[in-house]
This record gives structure tokens, C-alpha cells and sequence, in this order.
């Protein structure tokens, strides 16, 4: 319905991650959902699709629709080579030039990728675009680093679902393997801390993707995970599955009960991802942790 209101030039889909899974069900119709997108264009329209994404490909192919695919794979048809993210800031090489781009995370070496389709239909040279993208600024409680003192803060808690998540503790991952010692202890790397809210709108795969979020968390090397929320006690369950890097794990009712624990755990030298659905509201414990070493 929104397709068919807008009637848009270019329509695109970025990718199919779990996500609203309690209302739509199934990753099946989510990707059902995302390929309508095409119904509303225009006859000339421009159908741009993730093809990383192959399920994606084959029910826009149904559609019989044309359309345009970008992504990693060999077989995409505007593709971007060596992506590399250091944490804060990355590279990708498209079309033989290096695009640098100064926002975290893998997933906005993916994001850009996806601007770039874009731009190519309107004629945009590649030298102009990477000059462009070379001023992006990150936006507010979107994978934003923040210092508070001695204190390193990655604001993401916007929202959340198993994928984002997965990029956050990435970028976490990355930014602590090239951070700075503690302050106190050079030969000690600072700590990673994951502070968690749960993530909403997973319907019966809740509990298991929780626990897969403190899991993949372990393997990231997160020291401490404190953890707020209904599903708090999975996120924890997955992390002690970890034997070798088990993280210490700490469970909260609440995001209010939570934050006033933070001063019992966080050291002023931890690298801390703050990360949960829109509905943790947990910019709290960012201005908390602003008040403690700010």
C-alpha cells in the first residue's frame, strides 16, 4: 500500500534479517513482505535488491520484475570488493576505487554499497560519490562513539534485532582490538562490556535468539555483559555456554534497576556497547554512565 502511494523512481531493499518475526512469522514473509516494495513503481522503475540475499532474488524474480542486484557475491551485478572495518571507520573498493567511510561497523560498508546503487542511476561518477561519502556524520543512538572521560561509549541502543546486533558486537570486537590500553595498566587491554536490553518482536524465536545474542557475544570477546530486561536470563545463558571466554554475566529486571547497578560493575576504562530494542530505553544508561566519568 505504502509502494503504491509513493509510486518511487528507484525502490531498493537492503536485506533479510529475523526481525518483526512476531508479526510476520517467518523469514519467508518478511522476504514476501520486502519484495512487494516493487509493486508500486513506476513502469520504468528501478528495482534495486541486496543479491547476497538469494531467497530475496528468487521472489523478485517471481514478481517478474526486472531488477539490479548489489552486494558481496561474485555473481551481483554491482559488487564491492575487500570491505575492511577497523571499528570506527572502514573501506570497500568499488568499481577500482577505494570508498572510505567514516562510520562504524560492517553493516555501513553495506549500507553504502547500497547508496552507490543508487547513485549509479542517476549518473553519479564513483570519484564524486567517495568524495561524498567521506563526510557522512553518524547519527545520534546508531553505532555513535561517544567518550564520557576515560570511558569509551558505543550508543546503539535506537533499537535492535539479532543482525544489528550481531554488527554492534563486531564493531565492538574491532574497536577493542585496536583501542587503548588501560590507563592504570598499559599491559592490560581495556575491557569490553556489552550493557543489553532485550530485543522485541521476535515472537517464538525470543528465547533462542537471545540466546545465540550471548553466545555470539562470548565469542566476541565481551568481558562482562550486564543485561536488562524479559530475556535477560537467555542472553546470559548463551554467554556461560561459552566454557573457554565466558564473560561474567549480570541480570536485571529492568532498565531502571540496571542502571542502578552501573556503578557496581563498570571500570573507567571499558569500551561499552549499549545495545537494545527502542523499547529498553536505554539511553538512560548512556547518561548515567556520563554521570559516573564524565
Amino acid at each position: 500500500q505504502l509502494t503504491a502511494i509513493a509510486q518511487p523512481d528507484i525502490a531498493v531493499v537492503t536485506n533479510i534479517y529475523p526481525a518483526h518475526l512476531e508479526g510476520f512469522g517467518s523469514i519467508e514473509a518478511i522476504t514476501k513482505e520486502k519484495a512487494s516494495i516493487a509493486e508500486g513503481l513506476k513502469a520504468e522503475g528501478k528495482l534495486l535488491i541486496c543479491g547476497d540475499f538469494p531467497d530475496l532474488a528468487d521472489r523478485c524474480d517471481a514478481l517478474g520484475r526486472e531488477f539490479t542486484t548489489f552486494g558481496r557475491g561474485p555473481n551481483c551485478d554491482i559488487r564491492a570488493t575487500d570491505p575492511v572495518s577497523t571499528g570506527p571507520e572502514g573501506t570497500l573498493t568499488i568499481d577500482d576505487t577505494v570508498v572510505s567511510v567514516p562510520l562504524p561497523g560492517g553493516g555501513n560498508l553495506d549500507n553504502t554499497l547500497a547508496a552507490w546503487a543508487v547513485c549509479r542511476e542517476f549518473g553519479v561518477p564513483i570519484a564524486d560519490f567517495a568524495s561524498a561519502v567521506k563526510t557522512a556524520n553518524p547519527i545520534g543512538m546508531r553505532l555513535d562513539i561517544q567518550k564520557a572521560g576515560p570511558l569509551t561509549i558505543i550508543n546503539d541502543c535506537y533499537n535492535a534485532n539479532p543482525a544489528s546486533m550481531a554488527n554492534a558486537l563486531d564493531c565492538l570486537s574491532q574497536i577493542a582490538a585496536s583501542g587503548p590500553s588501560s590507563p592504570n595498566d598499559p599491559n592490560r587491554p581495556s575491557r569490553s562490556v556489552l550493557i543489553c536490553g532485550s530485543m522485541g518482536e521476535l515472537g517464538d524465536e525470543s528465547g533462542p535468539l537471545h540466546v545465540q545474542l550471548g553466545q555470539k557475544a562470548a565469542n566476541c570477546g565481551v568481558k562482562l555483559i550486564l543485561a536488562a530486561g524479559p530475556f535477560a536470563a537467555n542472553v546470559a545463558e548463551g554467554a556461560n555456554k561459552n566454557d573457554e571466554n565466558r564473560p561474567q554475566t549480570h541480570v536485571f529486571e529492568n532498565t531502571d534497576q540496571l542502571c542502578d547497578n552501573l556503578q557496581r560493575f563498570v571500570r573507567p576504562d571499558d569500551i561499552i556497547l549499549v545495545k537494545g530494542s527502542r523499547t529498553a530505553g536505554l539511553e538512560q544508561a548512556v547518561d548515567r554512565l556520563a554521570g559516573l566519568f564524565g
